[in-house]
């Protein structure tokens, strides 16, 4: 069938300074949708700078993935269903991130970080046909390190070195 979405959405953010070393961020989102219903998302940093050189950050975060047009209502598809009692997919974020730029010609970056996703929505087999499902959950984590050497205006080095783990 022919179908529209409506999304309307609000947020606020809020930064305060805790002390000169220590910053902390918070934010919420909230977004309605016509056609499958409400989602509020947090996010939450803390930021300590004890040095001009040095950065540590903490935060946490919680996203969405609306269920697609198609996911919940497609009908008339003989191979996929829609699905109109289908939620949206949330995940929720982890990072400790660490900064060191020196005076000089260097710098070095590392980060780690979690997730979990909720509510994966994946097409499930159900004989011929497969429907649109909210199944399972799925976790991650890695960590990502860059250094940075500039040798003069003209050169410059970067190194970058990520992983990542994610299982279903």
């Amino acid at each position: 069938p022919e179908k529209g979405r409506r999304n309307i959405y609000s947020f606020a953010q809020d930064e305060g300074q805790i002390n000169n070393q220590l910053q902390l961020i918070s934010g919420i989102r909230y977004d309605h949708y016509s056609d499958f219903g409400n989602t509020t998302n947090p996010r939450l940093a803390l930021i300590w700078a004890p040095t001009e050189s040095f950065t540590q950050k903490t935060l946490y975060g919680r996203a969405f993935r609306a269920p697609s047009i198609a996911e919940l209502h497609v009908i008339s598809n003989p191979v996929i269903l829609g699905n109109s009692d289908l939620k949206a997919e949330t995940i929720d974020t982890y990072e400790l991130a660490v900064s060191y730029h020196p005076q000089g010609h260097y710098s070095i970056t590392s980060n780690l970080y979690y997730y979990d996703i909720y509510d994966y929505i994946e097409f499930q087999e159900d004989g011929a046909t497969a429907q649109a499902q909210n199944v399972g959950k799925r976790a991650g984590y890695g960590s990502e390190v860059e250094l940075s050497l500039d040798v003069s205006h003209e050169l410059s080095f970067y190194f970058n070195y990520a992983f990542q783990s994610a299982t279903d």
